[in-house]
């Protein structure tokens, strides 16, 4: 069986599962994780190979979180990633934001935001969340204290305030106060890997 890596050139694709025959002697098979220690490795160097270190980034998973607040009467919101669970004491979470959201300006001054973490088969609601426009037409939310907006059928909700943004580059790494959640323990989250999200299943 073959071994897509990225960004690791590797010398050899093939299984290194040995025989199973219990009364081969040990000089016959070589240890499995030994073998592939001496195998030759090529890693692409950072940052000049900033393709594949995309394409590295891109194997880590990361739930996708709708943010949310109520301004002027009317529900603001917008899509993050990299939802953390970062302290019990104090409750703190963690999202990464883009430098360049406009949207992202207005919310951090308020007193208190909704993070919905989307649920898998909400794809359409995915869809709206991140276009330019009328984001929650066709939404369904909740508003909850300070002006928090929600999303339904979420996996999870946390109302927060924001305590810290720390620059990362072309993001910001935004901590969390957690003052209040609420967990649908049943619903999968949907996840972004590979640069892109899950297809819905077809019914």
């Amino acid at each position: 069986m073959g071994y897509d890596v990225v960004g690791i050139v590797l010398t050899d694709k093939t299984s290194t599962t040995p025989p199973s025959d219990a009364s081969a002697g040990a000089d016959e098979h070589e240890n499995v994780g030994e073998k592939w220690a001496r195998r030759p490795t090529e890693f692409s160097t950072v940052p000049a190979d900033r393709e594949s270190l995309r394409r590295a980034y891109s194997c880590l998973p990361s739930g996708v979180v709708a943010l949310g607040a109520v301004i002027d009467g009317s529900p603001l919101g917008m899509v993050a990633g990299s939802p953390g669970a970062v302290s019990e004491t104090p409750p703190f979470a963690s999202i990464v934001v883009s430098t360049r959201s406009k949207t992202w300006t207005r919310l951090r001054e308020l007193p208190r935001l909704g993070m919905s973490l989307l649920s898998s088969g909400q794809i359409d609601v995915l869809q709206r969340l991140a276009g330019k426009q009328d984001r929650f037409s066709g939404v369904q939310w909740a508003g909850g204290p300070g002006g928090s907006v929600f999303v339904h059928d979420a996996a999870l909700w946390l109302e927060c305030s924001v305590h810290e943004e720390v620059p990362a580059g072309e993001h910001l790494v935004v901590l969390l106060n957690v003052h209040a959640s609420r967990a649908d323990t049943n619903a999968a989250p949907m996840l972004y890997r590979c640069s892109g999200y899950p297809r819905r299943s077809a019914s």
